[in-house]
């Protein structure tokens, strides 16, 4: 996970720390205790909330604006790799590649799920 979930489980354990302590040390009385800690709950959801929306976000953006020269850098090491087998003369069914999508060139496909392909180098 991101920097931002620990921070905010760290914020919110030490807060309720602070005012058990408080509690126990008789300067807050119970019913002030528990509203602090309810509002602090509250508060601390909220940015948890907004830390996790932030976080996909901010995944989905990188991962479309990136998807492109990934996509191109795994064809790269496809063919690097057909190249091999064909040079070393290993048989392709010894080491199937495990695939999430089947729309790269030079694989033949065998579905194994949904997103889940076996992929072997073609001949």
């Amino acid at each position: 996970m991101d920097a931002g979930f620990p921070l905010v489980n760290y914020l919110m354990i030490s807060m309720l720390v602070v005012l058990l302590g408080l509690k126990f040390l008789s300067i807050l009385d119970v019913l002030n205790t528990f509203s602090m800690v309810c509002m602090t709950s509250i508060a601390y959801i909220g940015i948890y909330i907004y830390f996790f929306f932030i976080n996909t976000r901010r995944r989905q953006f990188w991962g479309e604006k990136y998807e492109d020269n990934l996509k191109m850098s795994v064809q790269k090491l496809i063919d690097e790799g057909r190249t091999l087998y064909r040079k070393e003369k290993i048989n392709n069914a010894d080491y199937p590649l495990k695939m999430r999508h089947d729309d790269y060139n030079g694989l033949t496909y065998e579905k194994r799920g949904k997103n889940n392909y076996l992929a072997y180098f073609k001949k």
